[in-house]
């Protein structure tokens, strides 16, 4: 089942919740405001966290450089998740068409991977964002509008969530379609259909029912310091084999 974010509450709103609360009502606006107008650019990943150009107007306008901490560090397991949403072409297909696939939230939420924040996530930010601005602030409205704007483009593309633990949408879908395509040559070794073998790939409820991810991170170590995957799976939740 998918979840479409128009007219609700998204999933990303839902998730962030516990941190932009804890934000001071002015500047989270005015960091609405400026995500929603555009103000911000060059986003892309350095050191650790998330930085990017953001260009306002207002009282101290110009253009300011911000800093936006990970949620966690998961630069080592690209291959893994690649690996996961290779088994998953539902989950990718989600993402293309802006749908939030409850299975995928599922996955996320059994296994406590860290894309979405916690209670500790607004202290995390306090002290480790960075901007270029004199707000005395520790998270100003650039801050903020940044913030906004990764939250509204995983709202959109529910695999940009991976952003907030560092990795490239772009380079695990590439690695997830060279997954594929390994998968299939595999199978072709073994003398199976390939033409079946990539229908397969594609059908939601059979790579579902036939992939079973528990294996996949079994040999993962935690993720130091800040943040792990967990190889523990729900065998109701993911497929089973049956």
């Amino acid at each position: 089942m998918n979840v479409k974010s128009k007219g609700r509450a998204s999933v990303v709103e839902n998730a962030w919740k516990v941190v932009l609360k804890e934000a001071d009502k002015s500047r989270a606006r005015k960091g609405k405001q400026d995500a929603k107008s555009g103000a911000v650019s060059n986003v892309r990943t350095h050191d650790g966290g998330i930085v990017a150009s953001v260009k306002t107007t207002g009282p101290e306008r110009g253009t300011f450089q911000v800093f936006l901490p990970w949620l966690a560090d998961y630069t080592g397991h690209r291959l893994d998740v690649a690996k996961w949403l290779a088994r998953r072409p539902d989950w990718i297909a989600a993402h293309f068409t802006g749908n939030w696939d409850l299975d995928f939230v599922q996955f996320v939420t059994d296994n406590q991977l860290n894309l979405f924040p916690d209670e500790t996530t607004w202290q995390k930010i306090e002290h480790e964002s960075k901007c270029t601005c004199s707000d005395w602030q520790p998270v100003c409205a650039h801050v903020l509008a940044l913030l906004y704007h990764l939250l509204a483009s995983a709202d959109a593309n529910p695999l940009n969530i991976f952003q907030f633990v560092g990795l490239s949408v772009d380079e695990l879908l590439d690695e997830a379609h060279r997954e594929s395509a390994r998968m299939v040559m595999a199978e072709q070794s073994e003398g199976r259909d390939v033409s079946l073998t990539a229908h397969r790939l594609e059908d939601t409820q059979e790579a579902s029912a036939r992939r079973d991810l528990r294996a996949l991170i079994a040999h993962v170590e935690p993720v130091a310091p800040n943040g792990r995957l967990v190889p523990q799976f729900i065998v109701e939740r993911v497929g089973d084999g049956r």
